[in-house]
């Protein structure tokens, strides 16, 4: 992108603290510069609004050589114009010069600036093509492109480990098991492990030390303060932070909209301001679904942070309730669900946590189709008039119109005898396969309209009974004696004689002595 001269006249660069965005950046802008007569620029000039310093032996408080606008403009026109102008003469010939010149100005610790979005606003008017402006940042401007500074790979990282402990003259304590230590408590972050590497004194105590170096307070402060303090007033998104630093390997998204929407948090809003700030990331090639994650050291720093926070209570009775239910946290909603019921048929669940109970799993129905069965099957345990699980029913129907067994569920479980007579004519017409289904049913029918012949008018009995004997049909060389003397009382209901006759015919083939068969026969042939 930078030697592309012709297009992206401001990126951003973007991610944690510690992450190496000033390092990749300087590394670019020395080559560029070691290119002489072949860079595409006349001049890199570099600009800090860095405060504090991340050094070998812990963060270190430093004085911003460049915080606005004005500090630019006059350092500009010192150095090329060999004295300091007035502040306007000197914002008018920063700008000559851009327009004459062609500029790479790189402006590191962009966060830390003075005024940023006027700031950012000014560059991206003044800079044109063939110059640039680079910014470094833990927060993102939507620049023209914005380059993401991800944690390191393993590769990467066993080359700085060995680098860091050539250097503090330990090369032959980092071992491939002390580096598979550092980089996974680290989870890849580059600063991290180097403070964890210049204190390598044995292999032993590196690996027993690394809790205490994460959690190091300076280094906590230097890293995050800033950018929760960019996030007073923004209570939802400071709760979403604490929440998903209660979790080591992350938060499944399913399992954050939960705590979430109970609290009537906007997790979109949260999430999307969290992540502007680098304070945390969107594992999308976890499984099944996407996981919310945070550098190891942006973790202790909510750990450190809801200590006596205002939302403490909150997020921990959240946390407790995402633990409560295995595998929420890791985004398997169907075993969390299954948990839940149990706990619910088992009477584990406190009378006041049912309604969070069941209010969670709708949340979790609503992502998952599937689910929507299991929701009317808690509601059922848990005492819910049953307009609420018949609604229930219906969503899973509407979700998963092909399964038979949900109709089939929905049809024992339901009060309204039409519905129930209905549901099951639906599901043995969706599965007619079985056979024992699809007999129970024709049974019923045909007690049903011996009773109550005028329960249904002629077409709606007609739709039932012939769905009923399609159903039967289909299996109809394999039925038994039993099944096919309710086949043919069905045809008879309907008004089918030779229907009848047929199923009679072949009752007889298969099971002569079945009385009902007989009688059936006896009364064909008297004109019945």
């Amino acid at each position: 992108m930078l030697t592309d001269a012709d297009r992206r006249h401001l990126i951003t660069v973007r991610g944690h603290g510690g992450i190496g965005k000033t390092s990749l950046v300087l590394a670019q802008c020395r080559e560029l510069v070691q290119n002489g007569a072949d860079s595409p620029y006349d001049a890199v000039l570099w600009f800090s609004a860095r405060d504090i310093d991340l050094t070998i032996r812990g963060p270190k408080e430093v004085k911003r050589s460049t915080g606005t606008l004005a500090d630019v403009w006059r350092r500009f026109s010192e150095v090329f114009g060999g004295y300091e102008h007035e502040a306007g003469a000197a914002k008018e010939f920063f700008e000559a010069s851009l327009r004459e010149n062609r500029l790479l100005i790189v402006l590191d610790n962009f966060e830390t600036f003075d005024n940023q979005r006027a700031a950012y606003d000014y560059f991206d008017a003044v800079v044109y093509p063939p110059s640039k402006v680079v910014i470094t940042s833990r927060h993102d401007f939507q620049a023209d492109t914005t380059v993401q500074v991800d944690s390191m790979s393993w590769d990467e990282a066993s080359r700085l480990l060995v680098q860091t402990a050539r250097q503090a003259g330990a090369e032959p304590l980092m071992t491939n098991k002390v580096q598979s230590a550092i980089f996974e408590r680290c989870r890849g972050h580059p600063y991290a492990m180097k403070l964890a590497a210049a204190r390598l004194k044995t292999q032993h105590a590196v690996i027993s030390e690394l809790p205490s170096v994460l959690r190091d307070e300076r280094l906590l402060e230097a890293l995050f303060r800033s950018s929760i303090e960019d996030l007073e007033g923004d209570e939802e998104a400071v709760f979403v932070f604490l929440m998903i630093g209660q979790f080591e390997s992350g938060l499944s998204e399913p399992a954050l909209r939960v705590v979430s929407e109970a609290r009537d948090v906007s997790v979109d809003a949260a999430v999307r301001e969290l992540a502007l700030r680098s304070l945390i990331e969107l594992r999308a090639d976890a499984s099944p679904w996407p996981t919310y994650d945070m550098p190891a050291m942006a973790r202790e720093f909510a750990r450190k942070l809801i200590r006596g926070h205002v939302l403490n209570a909150e997020v921990m009775q959240a946390a407790s309730f995402v633990r409560r239910w295995p595998g929420l946290d890791l985004g398997r909603l169907g075993e969390a669900a299954t948990a839940m019921i149990r706990d619910l048929r088992e009477d584990r669940v406190p009378t006041a946590s049912v309604g969070s109970v069941l209010t969670a799993m709708r949340s979790l129905a609503e992502l998952d189709s599937d689910l929507w069965v299991m929701l009317a099957r808690a509601q059922q345990l848990a005492g819910r008039p049953s307009t609420e699980w018949d609604t229930s029913f219906k969503r899973a129907v509407e979700e998963n119109p092909e399964r038979a067994d949900i109709l089939w569920e929905w049809s024992e479980a339901t009060y309204d005898p039409d519905q129930q007579i209905a549901l099951k004519v639906q599901a043995v017409t969706l599965d007619p396969s079985n056979v024992a289904l699809a007999s129970r049913v024709a049974l019923l029918l045909n007690s049903l309209f011996a009773q109550q012949r005028r329960r249904y008018t002629k077409l709606r009995w007609a739709g039932l009974l012939r769905s009923a004997a399609a159903a039967l049909e289909t299996s109809f060389e394999d039925l038994d004696g039993e099944a096919l003397s309710r086949l043919a009382w069905l045809y008879l209901h309907a008004g089918s004689k030779r229907g009848a006759k047929r199923a009679v015919g072949r009752g007889i083939e298969v099971d002569p002595e079945n009385r009902d068969i007989a009688k059936l026969r006896e009364r064909l042939e008297r004109g019945f």
